[in-house]
Order: C-alpha cells, then sequence, then structure tokens
C-alpha cells in the first residue's frame, strides 16, 4: 500500500466501510458463518457406502437429497453442496469401485441374525447387535477395502468436492514450478504486445487483440495455478485420508461393538450366561466381521474382548450410548410385537368375531322389527271402526315400513363396500379394521334406539346410523 491510498485507518471510509466494523459487524459475521456451515461429510459418507451396498437395481434411484438424520439445518448452501458430496460419491463409485467385491446389506444382515453366537439372544436384542455389527463392518471395509474416498473441496479455488483413488497421493509441485516458468513469460510477452499496439493500433474490438489474448490466458493460468497451490500436499492429504477412513468412537469401534454386545447378551438372554462365555462368543464375532486375531478359550474367556469392555465402560461416550441402545432396544421390542404374525393372526380372529356379533345383532333386530310390524297391522285393522280411520293407519303404517326398508337396503349397501375394501390387496386391514368397527357401532346404536319405547314403534323417528357417531 503506497502513501497515496487510503488505509483501514483513513478518514475517508464511506458508509459501507464504516458498517463494517463494530458489534453489529460481529453478529453479522456470526451470522454468516453460521448459515455456511458444512454439514457432516463423514455422516453422509458412511450412509452413501451402505447405500451402496445394496444391488445394483436399487442404486440407480439414489435420490441427490439422501442424507442422514443428523445432517444439520437446512439451506440453499448446506444442500447444494450436498449434492455435490453425493455426485462425487457416485462418479467415485462408477469409476474406481464398480468391479470391486461388494457385500449385499440385507444378505449380511440375515447372516449376522442367524448367526451361531447370536443364537441365545432374542429377537429384538438381535436387532439392535447385528445393527452395531453392521456399522463395525462398514467402518472396517472402508479401512481395508476402500477403493475411492472423497475430499471435501479446495476452499475458494474449488469449493466442490470430488473423489480420488485410495492409497494414491498426488503432488504437483513440479506442474506449479512449470507453470510459473509459463505464467512469467506469457506476463513478458503480454508486456511487449502492449507495448507494440500502444500508439501504432487502433481497432473497435480490442478483446480480440493480442495484448487481451495474452491476458486472458494469463488469468487462466492464475486460475489453475491456484487450483493446484490449494491442492494438499501429499502428507496432508494422507492425513485427510486417515481422517474419513478412522472409526467413529461412537459407533463403529470395537470397543462399542464389544460393550453392547456384552449388554445383549447380560440382559437379552432367557438363561444367564458366564462371563467367559459371553467374552468367547464376543470374540468370535469379532474375529468373522471385522478381522480381529485374538486367542479365545472356553475355560479362561477372551482377554481381549474383556479390555475393550472396561476401557469402554470408563470412557466419556458410555452413558450417550446406554441411552441410546436402551432406545433401540424398546422399539425393536415394539416392532416385533406389533409385527408378530400370532398377534395379527389373533386381531384378525378378533374383528371377524366382533363382525359375526354385528350381523347377529342386524339378524335380531330385522326379526323384532318385522314381527312388530306385523303385530301392529293386526291391531289396527280390529281397532279401526270406520274406513277413513282405517285408511289413516295404512298410511302411516306405509311410512314405517318404507322407513325400515329404506334402513335395510343402507345396512346391506355399506356392508357390501366395507367387505370389498377389505378385500383390496394394499388395504391396512387393522387400519380399516378400526374403521369398520366405529360403522357397526354406530348402526348398533341405531338399531337398539329403534327397538327401544324412546321411538313409539315409529322407525322414522330413529336416528340415523351415518349422523349417530
Amino acid at each position: 500500500m503506497t502513501d497515496s491510498e487510503p488505509g483501514p485507518d483513513s478518514k475517508t471510509l464511506s458508509t459501507s466501510d464504516e458498517n463494517a466494523f463494530g458489534p453489529s459487524a460481529e453478529r453479522r459475521r456470526k451470522r454468516s458463518r453460521k448459515k455456511g456451515r458444512t454439514f457432516d461429510a463423514k455422516s453422509l459418507d458412511r450412509y452413501l457406502r451402505i447405500s451402496f451396498a445394496f444391488p445394483e437395481e436399487n442404486l440407480a434411484g439414489l435420490p441427490l437429497g439422501a442424507s442422514p438424520k443428523k445432517v444439520g439445518k437446512k439451506n440453499k448452501q448446506t444442500d447444494a453442496h450436498k449434492d455435490d458430496f453425493i455426485r462425487a460419491h457416485v462418479s467415485g463409485f462408477f469409476e474406481f469401485a464398480k468391479d470391486s467385491h461388494r457385500e449385499d446389506a440385507g444378505e449380511f444382515l440375515n447372516e449376522i441374525a442367524h448367526h451361531p453366537a447370536l443364537a441365545p439372544v432374542d429377537v429384538p436384542g438381535k436387532i439392535s447387535a447385528a445393527a452395531y455389527i453392521f456399522q463395525a463392518r462398514v467402518a472396517y471395509r472402508l479401512k481395508t477395502d476402500a477403493r475411492y474416498w472423497v475430499l471435501d473441496g479446495l476452499g475458494s479455488d474449488y469449493p466442490h468436492p470430488f473423489a480420488l483413488r485410495a492409497g494414491v497421493f498426488p503432488s504437483w509441485k513440479r506442474q506449479i514450478r512449470s507453470l510459473e516458468t509459463t505464467r512469467q513469460r506469457l506476463w513478458d510477452n503480454f508486456a511487449d504486445a502492449a507495448k507494440a499496439e500502444h500508439g501504432v493500433l487502433a481497432t473497435h474490438d480490442w478483446n480480440k487483440m493480442p495484448a487481451q489474448l495474452l491476458q486472458d490466458a494469463l488469468k487462466i493460468v492464475e486460475r489453475v495455478l491456484g487450483w493446484m497451490e490449494a491442492f494438499p500436499d501429499p502428507v496432508e492429504l494422507r492425513s485427510k485420508f486417515r481422517e474419513i477412513v478412522r472409526p467413529d468412537a461412537d459407533r463403529e469401534t470395537v470397543g462399542v461393538m464389544a460393550y453392547v454386545l456384552d449388554r445383549i447378551y447380560r440382559e437379552r438372554v432367557s438363561i444367564p450366561m458366564k462371563a467367559k462365555e459371553i467374552e468367547c462368543r464376543i470374540a468370535e464375532l469379532e474375529t468373522k466381521y471385522l478381522g480381529e486375531n485374538i486367542h479365545y478359550d472356553p475355560d479362561d474367556g477372551c482377554a481381549a474382548v474383556r479390555l475393550q469392555i472396561r476401557a469402554f465402560k470408563r470412557s466419556s461416550a458410555r452413558a450417550a450410548l446406554d441411552a441410546k441402545l436402551t432406545r433401540s432396544l424398546r422399539k425393536s421390542e415394539t416392532d416385533f410385537r406389533n409385527n408378530d404374525p400370532k398377534r395379527g393372526l389373533d386381531a384378525d380372529m378378533r374383528f371377524w368375531a366382533r363382525y359375526d356379533r354385528h350381523v347377529k345383532a342386524h339378524d335380531k333386530w330385522r326379526d323384532e322389527t318385522t314381527s312388530r310390524l306385523d303385530q301392529d297391522m293386526r291391531r289396527l285393522f280390529k281397532a279401526a271402526n270406520f274406513e277413513d280411520q282405517l285408511a289413516e293407519a295404512l298410511d302411516n303404517r306405509h311410512k314405517q315400513v318404507g322407513h325400515y326398508i329404506d334402513l335395510e337396503k343402507r345396512w346391506l349397501a355399506q356392508e357390501r363396500a366395507h367387505l370389498d375394501k377389505l378385500k383390496a390387496p394394499n388395504v391396512n386391514v387393522s387400519k380399516y379394521g378400526q374403521e369398520m368397527r366405529k360403522w357397526m357401532r354406530r348402526w348398533e346404536s341405531t338399531w337398539e334406539l329403534y327397538g327401544s319405547d324412546s321411538t313409539n314403534g315409529n322407525p322414522s323417528t330413529a336416528p340415523h346410523p351415518e349422523s349417530s357417531s
């Protein structure tokens, strides 16, 4: 900065410059940083790799907006960066890992659930155990068999994520030195061309003159140099790669898996097990799915597993994991109870028994109503002394019979519609059964009032079944 140029301490600051300082500016900077914060790239990385573990026909329908729950607040900057991150994963997968060995996530979870080491555990416990084993397995495969990984951009020079082949850490030092030489030569040529054009040439389109074209080339070279200089050196790149493949201490480490399985074996089995037997079962699962080379013996247990459990019990993440595991076990138990086939069969039997009682109530109401109408008709014939009285009585009886026939037709039509709806292939029987129970209660209350003394034998004064909810 020269003496003639105004600096930050000069009194020539404009209004916009003055607003750049002070408490209000500090609050604006905090808000802007919060709005533009990046999402949890490591969680999204795990989520996408799990998505790729499913069969290929499900891969084509992967939505660009897919993400785990705890990714961050929604804003346009985060969503755009998230879409770029997903595209980088898709590109890296098809470029580097398309032909690699992949495990089907569904088959793998089924294999875990049927492993002999988890045989004594109940179904909710197996679901929770399979979830933690699967997370640890994904981290293990990422660390040992990853074919690519995703670098989260290069800052302002290149803010878009891109995939790199695993195990390769390129360096741009030689290309940078070569481009710096090229930049100096272009600058010299630009200076010579500008001198040659000045005072000698005149044109209406300076953008196509040699000096301007050389200046555009200099800008492109500057952009390339900025990208290469922003690219991490091999040591920093290796550190970033290790950070990506490092297991999450709260979910994916061997210690977390050992502690979770220890709790499940102690709480979710019908017959209590000894600590040594639990350690051997956990060691067997770690050896098979996590590549651990540890010794275990039924008589002595497994010292390595014992140390893993003891170390995690002393960690600060234990309380949060205990609460999360308890919620997971309760949710699995609730889902298993709600999806139990025997429970569904019992509910189905109760529903049809309730429907049979409703049909019997209808038959009883029909028989009682027709009998009462016949008795009233005979009584009217006997009590009528004059012809005009008989005509009036017949007219009233005709209205009552017509109302009865109208109720009977309406009930038969609604019953047929409900039964046809139950036969539909995609209907939720449990939810629709609740609606049918409400429908049956309305009709039964109508029949009860129809045959009570409150109507004085007049069906037209009974309430309508669809309005007596």
